[in-house]
């Protein structure tokens, strides 16, 4: 005893002494159950037989009191639950230890007496514990299958395991979905591992029908109730056991070795009775009744009997087994393939592999069912599910791969299994994902795993060769990816997700996987120092992506059938070093988007076409593998793609261009040729854009640098890509950034600007070729806006330019626009896209010349303060060391080289900038006053623009100049050429200003808006002295006819025109707008000078403006106006209303705000009424000492008096100087 350790004998001998006192007992069992967890495994086999025997002894105790509660048993407190539920639990730690001791089969029996007890007369612990208990014995269970060979006693060994297996199965039957799911868990676990420990056929063929009626019971409660919640569904632990078990039996039962052993020798090739079975399959993979009956007359063995044979392990009762296991299957299985569980999928894909390479005999008419199953698991996102599936798969395709090459090999029973799932699946897809999405997913995986396993060759065979089949499988694919049309409005304002980014631009093709879409082996394009960079510089969105729109897709089941499109991609690349049966490929489905295109009554249907193009060509490039094996080809490249990839890109790159597919309209433009469009084809189109520009990022993946080397297959989408990133329409415009992210990222460019600058050439020309033919290009304006204002390459880009589009605006004559007069508005967005980018480059340019002209005057008076502090000392020292040529002597600091190679750089660009600006000036000047309206405000617009893009140019021109003649060695001025001298503005300012007068003088409010809006840009880039004059002559008598409401009528205005212009709200407008350009021009300091001639008058003309008997709008813009005059000659302002606000008598003419400054001021000014005016009557005549009327009233006074007093209280309150002639005068 003293081998196992006392505390551990005082334990059992107390358990053994308090048998009758159930408490005691239960203290005594817990306190043994803490020293067994203590002991060691050497002391517990050593005690094995003394601490079994009280235990057994309490729990056949306990089972013989529930059936017979007045019986006499050898441990009486064993009645109470509790305390059996104790001497489990030390019997659970017992075998936990793993001890090897002298096992038998009778270990099980106090089981089988356990197991008895039913749920109404036992407790849900006890049961559970005991179940654990079992797992725990079986699990490190050390007998053998021998020792249940013998009847010790006259007992059968097999009838206690059956016995324990029918325990097992009712415990779990009875504890169903809602029950405990430990007890069904441990129920079926303990069966597995009688099956795993006693794998003896004749022990499992009686209990084998009751088994599989429970598994597939749960099971099929598991897998049809995956959409359902709550808790009627089984526990995943629960589904994973029952798996288990059920592999467990079956396996036990017929696999391979005990079949063969049965089976009756066929004279019957098993080939051939393997295609009749087949072909007894209906298309949806079961089997019709009468032809299964056919098939079995076939066979040359014994025929099963009419009635259910006796579980004898003969040839019939394995056939008829099957069959039922058959039903089971099908009906079980397939639905836990989406178990969101994945240690469902895990066990599932486990035992659907062991059946199929140990039972694959008996289940023959399974197999179709467990393949496919393996087929759609091997493409599950988590490896431990797919890995087991990967290695049967891999050993199946190596051996169809021999026995295509013709090596004298047989095919695998599987592989016609395999070829019916190709010629299905290939013709059922889209029946397939309308019946649900995980059909859907579950037909696309079978299809492209069995089109990978089949090999190239195979599926050359079946498929490609065969120009029906692959018409009718490239027009079934297709049709899975159709759009759904109704969703053409709703994304039309939206631009939709990008999707995930990739952040490494690496290609690899030997090494790629249908999971991974980043690639790995090269490195990341590096930034150019100072050249503005895109969001392509740091990442990619991954191309190619779900589209957007897709009807009855969702992003899983559109990964799976896109996979079916890149592996077929990839085993038509395979079949041959021509890729041939690529080239069919491609031309089946060039040949669907022509017929789309032309019978189909919406775009989207060639949409489709386009999508499975895409995920056909990204096949050759990910080399998708779902064996993991690597297959490289000779002509394959890490960093460029192949010559027949090259082509075929090629190809269909211009099949897009000669099919109407680029020019489709996204929005509505009333100035564009054609009807306008709904909203739901608006909507289509812009789906079948975006799909047009994610197929050319693809392309750019998948062919790499070569898709930029030589520029032909660049070329064919750059101008189409480059224009939609201007397209009005949102989802458009993102499609395109994409497009031309995937370009730069995987072409080598750093960005869109290093894009374009390396295509400048080829670009130029095309804007050149739609500015002259812009009824041909109406979107030519957004491609404008692509170019010069997202893509920020104007400084190298309007250079280039500048010549070619100045020659292409001269070759377009006002009578060549009037032919194509609707286009003209384009043409003008066109103009206004360019010389807004010139004036952008100007402003930058004149920068840039300011800050090299503030350092080299910063260098220049460092160096003069060197010469002053030098002194006379060192004159006679520098006179005799002057060199004998004083060329440059004059010039104290010159440029250095780099200074100088910016410089000629600068007035390059400078020139470029002022030539575009001048002749889009002189082309759109003539338009300013034309009929259409729209076009009238078009060329006011791009006027404007272009007259401060040439004073930026202009003034940037002058002090380049005089940096290039005071700091640039006169050697260097006579050695370099004279730049060209650039427009100036004053000149084009001439040339304008006549237009301009006919614009203001319009009889339209808006025309006359647009002008006045001009005006302001006019006076910025002319300046207050060179308008001065014009602004008295031309603008002064226009605006007093505005304000004073004399209208704009001119001889030639119709009636309607005259109505409209008398119409209140009109008036109301131009006035409005008159005083809010006078406001503008007032504020500026550059500007405020042109009223300088005739600013009493405009002052005199807005004060009535003020009165109380106008409307507020204009109440509030007149009084604007003049605060703003009064920044230019505040004397004349408060002169004005200092009259009216005396007249009105609101308060005393003589207060000033600087009294005190001018003490003698009232002696100077006139006195109204008074001294030098006369006397007046009513005040109707003339006020004040003026020889013309003044415009000073009675009524006027009354009615402007109030806010002529506020503003004269805010024109005081600034400070400001007075005239000059007062001070004289006071002098």
């Amino acid at each position: 005893m003293d081998s196992f350790g006392g505390n551990l004998y005082v334990a059992v001998s107390d358990v053994i002494r308090n048998k009758d006192d159930g408490g005691r007992l239960r203290t005594c069992l817990e306190t043994l159950h803490q020293e067994i967890k203590a002991a060691g495994s050497g002391i517990l086999r050593a005690a094995y037989s003394s601490l079994s025997l009280p235990l057994t002894l309490i729990v056949r105790s306990s089972t013989f009191l529930k059936k017979n509660p007045a019986a006499q048993v050898q441990v009486p407190a064993a009645s109470n639950d509790r305390v059996v539920e104790v001497a489990v639990k030390c019997m659970t730690a017992i075998f936990e230890q793993g001890i090897q001791g002298d096992f038998s089969i009778d270990v099980l029996y106090p089981f089988a007496d356990l197991l008895t007890l039913k749920k109404e007369n036992s407790s849900e612990e006890l049961r559970e514990l005991s179940l654990k208990c079992l797992c725990a014995l079986l699990e490190n269970w050390p007998g053998s299958v021998s020792d249940i060979q013998h009847e010790p006693d006259g007992a059968n060994p097999m009838d206690a395991i059956r016995f324990i297996v029918y325990r097992c199965v009712t415990y779990a039957g009875e504890e169903g979905p809602r029950g405990n799911r430990h007890i069904a868990a441990n129920a079926y676990k303990s069966i597995k591992l009688l099956a795993e420990h006693f794998p003896l056929p004749k022990l499992w063929m009686p209990v084998l029908p009751g088994c599989i009626a429970e598994f597939s019971r749960t099971l099929f409660t598991a897998g049809n109730g995956i959409n359902m919640s709550g808790p009627s569904l089984p526990a995943s632990s629960v589904v994973v056991e029952a798996l288990g078990a059920m592999v467990a039996v079956v396996e036990t039962t017929l696999n391979n070795q005990i079949v063969d052993k049965v089976k009756p020798v066929s004279e019957q090739n098993p080939v051939d009775t393997l295609d009749a079975l087949i072909s007894s399959m209906k298309t949806d993979g079961e089997y019709n009744g009468a032809q299964k009956g056919a098939v079995d007359e076939s066979r040359n063995a014994p025929q099963p009997s009419t009635s259910t044979p006796g579980p004898d392990g003969s040839w019939e009762w394995c056939a008829y087994t099957a069959t039922k296991l058959e039903e089971s299957f099908g009906k079980c299985l397939p639905s836990l393939q989406h178990h969101p569980a994945v240690s469902v999928r895990r066990k599932l894909g486990e035992g659907v592999v062991a059946l199929l390479s140990n039972c694959s005999v008996a289940l023959e008419a399974s197999n179709d069912t467990l393949l496919r199953i393996v087929l759609t698991l091997v493409y599950d996102e988590w490896e431990k599910v797919s890995s087991p599936c990967c290695k049967f798969l891999d050993s199946l395709s190596r051996q169809m791969s021999s026995s295509s090459k013709g090596n004298g090999q047989e095919d695998h029973p599987l592989a016609k299994i395999v070829e019916l799932i190709i010629k299905q699946r290939s013709g059922n897809l889209r029946k397939a994902i309308e019946n649900s999405s995980q059909e859907g997913v579950a037909a696309a995986r079978q299809l492209a795993s069995a089109l990978e396993i089949a090999g190239p060759l195979r599926v050359h065979q079946l498929l490609i060769g065969s120009p029906v089949r692959l018409s009718a499988f490239c027009t079934s694919i297709t049709r899975c990816f159709a759009f759904d049309p109704t969703a053409a409005p709703l994304l039309l304002k939206s631009s939709a997700e990008p999707g995930p980014h990739l952040k490494t631009p690496n290609r690899s093709i030997a090494n790629g996987d249908a999971s991974s879409t980043v690639v790995q082996g090269a490195s990341t394009p590096k930034k150019d120092a100072g050249v503005a960079t895109d969001s392509a510089m740091s990442s990619a969105v991954e191309l190619p992506r779900m589209p957007v729109g897709l009807f009855l897709m969702n992003e899983s089941l559109y990964r799976e059938l896109a996979r079916v499109a890149r592996v077929l991609g990839w085993m038509a690349y395979c079949q041959d070093e021509e890729s041939r049966g690529l080239h069919y490929v491609i031309d089946a489905l060039e040949e669907v988007l022509r017929r789309n295109m032309q019978e189909s009554m919406h775009p989207l249907d060639a949409g489709s076409a386009v999508v499975v193009i895409s995920e056909v060509l990204f096949g050759t490039y990910t080399a998708t593998s779902v064996l993991k094996k690597p297959v490289a080809k000779s002509n394959v490249q890490s960093d460029y793609g192949s010559e027949t990839i090259q082509t075929l890109v090629m190809g269909v790159l211009d099949a897009y261009t000669s099919l109407p597919l680029w020019s489709a309209k996204t929005y509505n433009d009333e100035h564009v040729a054609g009807d306008p469009l709904s909203t739901e084809a608006l909507g289509q189109n812009a789906m079948l854009v975006r799909t047009l520009l994610d197929s050319v990022g693809t392309f750019a993946r998948v062919v790499g640098k070569s898709f930029a080397e030589g520029g032909q297959i660049l070329r064919l989408a750059l101008m189409p890509m480059l224009e939609r990133l201007g397209d009005p329409c949102p989802l458009v415009q993102a499609a395109a950034e994409t497009a031309v992210d995937s370009v730069c990222w995987h072409c080598g460019y750093g960005s869109l600007e290093q894009l374009v600058s390396a295509n400048g050439d080829y670009i130029v020309d095309g804007l050149c070729s739609q500015l002259r033919q812009i009824h041909l290009y109406p979107h030519a304006p957004h491609l404008f806006a692509a170019l010069l204002r997202r893509a920020r390459v104007a400084p190298k880009l309007l250079p280039l330019l500048a010549e070619p589009a100045t020659l292409s605006l001269k070759g377009v004559a006002i009578v060549s626009r009037a032919i194509t007069e609707r286009y003209t508005p384009a043409f003008l967005q066109a103009m206004l896209e360019i010389v807004t980018c010139a004036e952008k480059e100007s402003k930058n340019l004149l920068e840039e010349s300011e800050a090299c002209a503030q350092a080299l005057n910063a260098r220049v008076q460092e160096v003069e303060s060197k010469k002053t502090h030098q002194g006379d000392a060192n004159d006679m020292e520098m006179f005799l060391n002057e060199p004998e040529d004083d060329f440059d002597m004059e010039k104290d600091v010159l440029l250095e080289p780099r200074e100088e190679e910016q410089l000629e750089l600068r007035m390059r660009r400078t020139h470029s900038t002022s030539v575009l600006a001048s002749s889009v000036a002189e082309l759109s000047g003539p338009l300013m006053s034309v009929k259409d309206i729209r076009v009238s405000l078009l060329a006011l617009s791009v006027c404007s623009m272009a007259l401060m893009a040439l004073k930026s140019s202009s003034r940037c021109h002058s002090i380049d100049d005089q940096i290039r003649e005071g700091h640039v060695s006169k050697h260097r001025l006579a050695s370099n050429p004279t730049p060209p001298k650039p427009e100036m503005v004053l000149p084009m300012l001439h040339i304008l200003w006549n237009p301009l007068k006919s614009a203001l003088s319009d009889s339209r409010i808006a025309a006359m808006e647009g002008a006045l809006n001009a005006l302001v840009s006019v006076t910025k880039s002319g300046g207050s002295r060179f308008l001065a004059s014009r602004f008295k002559k031309d603008i002064w008598p226009i605006f007093e006819r505005i304000v004073s409401g004399k209208g704009q009528a001119s001889g030639r205005t119709s009636l309607r025109l005259l109505e409209e212009e008398t119409a209140p709200n009109t008036v109301m407008r131009s006035k409005l707008s008159v005083m809010s350009c006078v406001a503008r021009i007032a504020e500026e300091e550059e500007t405020r000078g042109v009223f300088k001639g005739f600013i009493r008058p405009l002052v005199e003309t807005l004060v009535p403006l003020l009165g109380k008997s106008q409307a507020l709008p204009i109440r509030e813009a007149a009084s604007k106006a003049i605060v703003s005059l009064a920044k230019m000659d505040p004397d004349v302002v408060w002169f004005v209303l200092t009259d009216v606000v005396a007249a009105h008598g609101s308060r005393e003419l003589w207060t000033s705000p600087h009294t005190e400054m001018l003490p003698h001021q009232k002696q100077l000014l006139p006195r109204i009424g008074g001294e030098r005016g006369g006397k007046m009557e009513g005040m109707e005549q003339n006020v004040g000492a003026y020889s013309k009327p003044y415009f000073l009233t009675k009524k006027l006074a009354a009615d402007c008096g109030e806010r002529a007093a506020a503003l004269l209280a805010k024109v005081e309150a600034e400070s400001v100087e007075w005239h000059m002639k007062i001070d004289e005068l006071l002098e």
